[in-house]
């Protein structure tokens, strides 16, 4: 906990600065968040959830649509989070729910990826696959949360981890999609 002068303490539980005592240095991100892209981005997640919402609804696709609002009312709170701090850099409430909440909300999303692509293989021709398709999400979410569960002290290793397990996903997607499109034609499976 940085201290300064006066007795005021600009981050922590215990933090007492606002910006009439304190100068924007002095706080944690030592910068204000920018509140009209903070706005947008809260009203995109927003729109987002609502889509969401309406096409898993209407196609039934529940697992799909339980990871994409989690991810999205997570980025939510985190942005709300972000808002918070526009108004008192040195809140430490507000800088919990923006770090906390923006950097777990992307494994919602990449977990309704992965199911998605599990069941499109499955749908198309399971058999283009290297792998079992089910293997997509077996494996590729415990890596996310993994990436996640690191710890503060090697975030960066984690979010690193999550970056390359992401990589690793994109090109067994490009491969499926790649020998998908140049087999011949096969009976789709119901395996949804």
């Amino acid at each position: 906990m940085a201290t300064l002068p006066n007795g005021l303490i600009t981050f922590g539980p215990l933090a007492n600065c606002t910006l009439e005592l304190c100068p924007i240095e002095a706080s944690l991100l030592r910068y204000q968040p920018n509140k009209p892209s903070t706005i947008v981005f809260i009203a995109v997640f927003g729109l987002s959830l609502l889509v969401h919402a309406y096409q898993g609804v209407r196609t039934k696709a529940w697992g799909f649509m339980a990871s994409m609002l989690s991810g999205c009312i997570l980025e939510i709170v985190g942005y709300i989070g972000r808002l918070i701090i526009h108004s008192n850099p040195f809140d430490f409430q507000g800088f919990l729910m923006q770090i906390i909440c923006i950097t777990i909300a992307p494994v919602f999303f990449c977990s309704a990826i992965y199911v998605l692509l599990s069941q499109v293989a499955n749908y198309v021709d399971p058999a283009v696959s290297r792998f079992k398709p089910a293997l997509f999400y077996w494996v590729f979410i415990p890596c996310d949360i993994a990436a996640v569960e690191i710890g503060e002290n090697i975030s960066l290793a984690g979010l690193i981890f999550q970056v390359v397990t992401l990589i690793v996903f994109s090109i067994a997607f490009a491969d499926y999609v790649i020998r998908a499109r140049r087999s011949p034609p096969a009976t789709a499976s119901t395996g949804l």
